[in-house]
């Protein structure tokens, strides 16, 4: 029916075609559609439309795709929607084009199911500050004009007279008087009108949602929440699934809210169901900032090409929970902790990791065990080769911003031997531009969700072989605290090339000690020597990183150096 595969085949949406064909009120039939289409994706799609009374769409102007393969389910996007915001009283929700979105909505409508996932996203976007309630479609446009008008004025010298020669279109009347129109008229009585349009079409119930004394957001502990609905027995949950499937509870009073929750309502009268009332409460959190949250671990490049089992690890190293809406990542991986759904609470305890991937189920493949662990997934691309991350605060201050890298002083390790970069002591909140606050995973392939350390066992200044070095001394450098041959042939000074080199292991997971290398000209006074540098990081051989410092050989030049351990 006129339908364009841009790419790949139109095979999948012909087969969402015949499906909806058959009787959409059978559950089989309704589960068998939902193989090929992301229904919460179409319905707000489709809310879009019937808002903007779009009158150049579903004909013609619509754009729908899929990742090829088994599950993968159809998209849909806005695309060329230039016929739209017009009449007020616009009515699109009838709309049936055979072949098209439309059509299929239309024969859904069948289902009863779909009929108040329908309501349900009406509900999400045109009550309590949703997307398409006048206040906030007049920020979004006026965002728009913000941005645009410098633009449009160059953009009407050009092209202004095309239409109408000799008095041109300008940006300060024709274009000012519509943008006037839309917020004073348009945008103001639109909601409303539409909302009545879908209750006409019976696409939202007749039973009112039940309404919060606060819709969500920060609330203190122990805050009362109520709720009240014109008719009905209201029913509602705190863990995250739907009153209409038979849990939760029944209001009866005020509802004390002592952690954080998403609370879901519905209101039940006549054995019909008004739409989800949905509402995520924070409760005594304290907002994300580069004190509390770290990234503990990045996997950058895993040693199996054939999959994408990339992840990064998130920690909340705080004393209270962390609310992490608006939280994204701009740079390295792009990802945004948006406002949460039902089935979603951004809300990270104390000492608490959560994870977000590249690929969900190579991730699952790979970690079974963590997959309940991920959050989301990201796009882009964590570079094999090293490259700036960058994340940032709900008020955009930066939380942590730093470049990771494959080469010296970062270890070589993480780069495809099958180690994750980790941040040694994620608890202290260390520095992450400093590279030796980080080490490889005591793990191949990582430790996503849980972190792995090794612990010191026993007493400092304590020497129990005899070698004198301390056993907090060997168990840094992964040497035998009860072999006092081991410990002295671990660490060597060697000259390579007119260059002076220290070389000495590191245990992989001795995250209590910190090695410093230090120097002296008279073997009293000690301190760091700034022509000393970092030449490499080998990858770790039974468990001990060997790391190698040099620096040049100065001719006359006296000078000792000696291996420091101290606690972190």
């Amino acid at each position: 029916p006129g339908i364009e595969a841009v790419d790949g085949s139109v095979d999948p949406w012909d087969q969402v075609l015949a499906i909806s064909e058959t009787n959409m009120a059978l559950p089989e039939n309704y589960d068998g559609i939902q193989e090929y289409l992301d229904l919460e994706n179409m319905i707000d799609w489709l809310l879009v439309n019937f808002y903007n009374g779009n009158s150049d769409w579903d004909t013609n102007n619509w754009q729908a795709g899929r990742l090829r393969g088994e599950g993968e389910t159809f998209k849909f996007f806005t695309w060329d929607s230039e016929r739209t915001l017009l009449g007020p009283t616009v009515n699109n929700t009838t709309k049936n084009n055979a072949g098209r979105a439309t059509g299929v909505h239309q024969k859904l409508r069948a289902n009863a199911d779909y009929r108040l996932l329908f309501a349900d996203r009406i509900h999400r976007h045109f009550f309590n500050s949703g997307a398409l309630t006048p206040p906030s479609v007049a920020a979004t446009f006026q965002g728009f004009v913000d941005e645009l008008r410098a633009p449009l004025i160059a953009e009407s010298a050009r092209w202004g007279d095309a239409q109408r020669a000799g008095n041109p279109y300008t940006v300060n009347s024709e274009w000012q008087t519509e943008v006037n129109y839309q917020l004073s008229s348009y945008i103001p009585g639109r909601t409303a009108t539409v909302l009545n349009q879908f209750r006409n079409q019976n696409l939202y119930p007749s039973v009112e949602a039940p309404v919060m004394s606060q819709f969500g957001g920060n609330v203190p502990p122990g805050f009362n929440l109520t709720m009240t609905a014109p008719a009905g027995e209201i029913r509602y949950t705190i863990d995250g699934s739907d009153p209409k499937d038979g849990g939760g509870f029944v209001y009866s009073g005020a509802v004390p809210l002592g952690a954080s929750f998403i609370v879901n309502a519905r209101a039940l009268s006549g054995g019909e169901w008004s739409a989800l009332s949905s509402a995520a409460f924070y409760v005594g959190t304290e907002p994300a900032s580069s004190e509390n949250l770290v990234i503990s671990e990045l996997y950058y490049h895993p040693s199996n090409a054939e999959t994408e089992e990339e992840f990064v690890e998130l920690m909340n190293v705080g004393d209270l929970p962390v609310d992490l809406r608006g939280v994204e990542f701009r740079d390295g991986v792009e990802f945004s902790f948006e406002e949460g759904t039902s089935t979603r609470l951004w809300v990270l305890v104390p000492g608490e990791r959560i994870l977000l991937v590249k690929n969900l189920d190579d991730f699952a493949s790979a970690y079974p065990a963590e997959a309940d662990k991920v959050v989301g997934t990201f796009s882009g691309s964590l570079n094999n080769d090293g490259e700036w991350i960058d994340l940032r605060a709900a008020d955009g201050s930066v939380i942590h911003d730093f470049a990771f890298n494959d080469a010296a002083p970062w270890p070589k390790g993480a780069d495809g031997a099958g180690h994750s970069l980790t941040l040694i002591s994620p608890n202290t909140n260390p520095d992450h531009r400093d590279a030796l606050n980080w080490r490889v995973s005591m793990l191949a392939g990582g430790t996503p969700g849980s972190g792995a350390t090794l612990a010191f066992v026993g007493l400092s200044g304590v020497d129990s072989d005899g070698d004198e070095l301390d056993d907090f001394f060997e168990y840094a450098i992964g040497t035998d605290a009860g072999d006092r041959r081991d410990g002295r042939l671990a660490i060597l000074l060697s000259e390579d090339g007119g260059e002076l080199q220290f070389q000495f292991p590191v245990r992989v997971g001795a995250d209590q000690a910190r090695l410093i290398v230090e120097s002296s000209t008279n073997l009293e006074d000690w301190g760091g020597d700034e022509s000393l540098t970092m030449v490499s990081r080998a990858v770790p051989v039974d468990g001990r990183e060997l790391m190698t410092f040099g620096k040049p050989i100065e001719v006359g030049e006296k000078r000792f150096y000696r291996l420091k351990v101290a606690e972190r």
